[in-house]
């Protein structure tokens, strides 16, 4: 097991215990990213491209009620507020513009038995803070291991000693799509953590700080530095409703068929709906992609160039014939 090998113990049992696995539910959910490990047999490094920055003092909160996670933040001063994409919530905090992304999440599964507890599976609420974040995480694909987890390779944000974390949908499509989008089903289906679209885990770890935009890692490489890398950045886990500018939180992502009684969404009347981007949109499909090693060490680059999602694939390439490509 390559993951076993690369990651220390308190990492491995954070991934392995208290979020790996999934469930065999059909997803009902629209398509979101195409399942690359398909093709290559691999995960693939994931590469943000879209127009929104790292946040200045970034906050993350989840609500466990309504399954939504919440990301604010300010502007650098220099930045065109032109440029926000259409989901994205503004307000004026001391003078300065802070931002509001919302995302649907994924929680713990607390109907089912976590089988080292010998407890019921939850997320524990509670007043956090990033303790480090993995970039680039693939999917654990060997024959030692069976149990394989769907990384997906996808950002691993540790927030919680119990070893929670925020981390990508692991759950890839129902045998009948060939398992060939990840989807996120909207409900209490993990292991403890807070499961996310790709697209979207991709974009939190960019705005609190960590670099998907121009660095290329080598698989499961731990990131730990203070102060920076998205470390240290608060994560405020709530059993109860999320608010911002005076109301309740929600996302326009639907919940998972079938669980409906079990997320509490706010009123309509008291609530801000957030609309939910995907990449399966064309106006979104230059926002995230697969990072295509070959073709950075063809043009004999180290780090990924500015808006390398268009310069790599300028008609979305990826996403709408992506099958012929290799990547690695």
């Amino acid at each position: 097991m390559k993951l076993v090998r690369l990651l220390p113990v308190p990492a491995l049992f954070a991934m392995a215990v208290a979020c790996g696995g999934s469930d065999s539910n059909g997803a009902s959910e629209d398509d979101i990213l195409p399942n690359v490990e398909t093709l290559t047999g691999k995960s693939v490094q994931w590469v943000y491209s879209g127009p929104l920055p790292q946040l200045e003092s970034p906050k993350v909160e989840v609500s466990l009620l309504a399954h939504v996670a919440l990301v604010t933040g300010l502007l650098p001063k220099t930045f065109d507020v032109a440029k926000l994409p259409s989901y994205v919530k503004t307000a004026t905090v001391g003078g300065r513009t802070q931002i509001a992304v919302a995302y649907p999440v994924a929680t713990a599964a607390t109907d089912e038995m976590d089988p080292v507890r010998k407890a019921p599976y939850r997320n524990w609420p509670g007043d956090n803070a990033t303790i480090y974040s993995i970039p680039f995480t693939p999917s654990n694909h060997s024959s030692e291991n069976t149990d394989a987890t769907m990384w997906g390779g996808f950002p691993f944000i540790k927030y919680a000693p119990p070893g929670h974390a925020l981390h990508g949908p692991i759950d890839v499509a129902p045998t009948a799509e060939a398992g060939q989008v990840w989807k996120l089903k909207r409900g209490p289906v993990s292991h403890g953590c807070n499961r996310m679209n790709g697209e979207h885990i991709v974009e939190l770890a960019h705005l609190i700080g960590t670099d998907m935009a121009s660095r290329n890692y080598v698989e499961n490489t731990i990131l730990r530095g203070p102060a920076k890398d998205g470390v240290g950045v608060p994560v405020l886990v709530r059993e109860a409703q999320i608010s911002w500018n005076g109301k309740y939180v929600d996302s326009s992502y639907p919940v998972h068929k079938g669980m409906e009684a079990r997320v509490t969404r706010p009123a309509a009347a008291e609530s801000t709906v957030f609309p939910s981007w995907d990449a399966s949109a064309p106006e979104f499909q230059s926002f995230v992609c697969p990072l295509d090693k070959k073709w950075l060490k063809q043009k004999a680059m180290t780090t990924i160039p500015a808006g390398y999602c268009r310069a790599r694939w300028p008609n979305a390439e990826w996403y709408t014939d992506w099958s012929k490509y290799g990547f690695r």
